[in-house]
């Protein structure tokens, strides 16, 4: 009688910044399915960005797998690049990342990291913007400019894009060892340019978000400021692609 091959485990590496999150960065940690799909094995970092709380005694009580934590806030991007680098310490076959305030939730990780896990797609990103989603609470200025970006980015990489600004997505190991964000304070519309400039595969999938109206987004504080900082690593991003187009860089996308 022949033994049935047994198939390789995948390794899932969940990434998640927190700035003073003490109260909900447990939760999350402790419901993140360790084995989300079949034939899966789950390990959590968390990129502690400068709490003053103790989010990080937090995290350490509920067994995040590896914590790091900076001495100062440095940005949601500067996080989102530690964390991945510890990450492709680990050998990942797919790098999700998601926000550690519970707005998002992690029980729809297998949707957002199977697109990856199937080789369908390098960078998957969870949208909020979808039929049936209400996005009770979410600043009516939020939901404006995300459309707006999310138009700019999609005539850039000419593919129709609904969310440009979720942080809850999913990337395939070879986009992340690709990557090169600029960003500081934000990596989400500068991943995007740059997993499409590496001609690499792109897809969106629906997730549900739930906003608190008493939580104030740490990154839009100040919407103008953030508005030029998004359009001015839209812009450095683009003519960094348009350079490398004309001295020859060949796009080899996948279709």
């Amino acid at each position: 009688m022949k033994s049935i091959p047994s198939k390789r485990e995948r390794k899932v590496v969940v990434i998640i910044p927190a700035l003073n999150e003490e109260k909900t960065v447990g939760g999350i940690i402790t419901s993140i399915p360790r084995t989300p799909l079949p034939f899966t094995k789950t390990s959590v970092i968390i990129i502690d960005d400068g709490s003053t709380d103790n989010t990080y005694e937090v995290a350490h009580s509920a067994n995040a797998d590896f914590i790091l934590k900076h001495k100062q806030n440095q940005g949601v991007a500067s996080a989102i690049k530690d964390g991945i680098d510890v990450a492709l310490k680990m050998n990942p076959d797919v790098i999700c990342t998601i926000d550690a305030d519970g707005q998002f939730d992690v029980r729809e990780i297998p949707r957002v990291i199977k697109p990856v896990l199937e080789n369908k797609a390098d960078l998957v990103i969870g949208s909020r913007f979808h039929k049936g989603n209400k996005l009770k609470h979410m600043p009516f200025l939020k939901i404006i400019g995300n459309r707006i970006i999310a138009k700019v980015i999609s005539k850039i990489i000419r593919t129709e894009i609904a969310d440009a600004e979720s942080g809850f997505r999913a990337l395939s190991r070879q986009a992340a060892e690709e990557l090169e964000l600029i960003g500081y304070f934000t990596f989400t519309h500068d991943m995007i340019l740059d997993v499409w400039f590496q001609g690499l595969r792109i897809q969106e999938v629906p997730v549900s978000v739930t906003y608190f109206p008493d939580r104030e987004s740490r990154a839009v504080k100040n919407v103008t400021k953030y508005s030029f900082g998004i359009l001015g690593v839209i812009l450095i991003k683009f003519l960094r692609i348009i350079a490398a187009v004309l001295t020859g860089h060949d796009l080899k996308r996948k279709d």
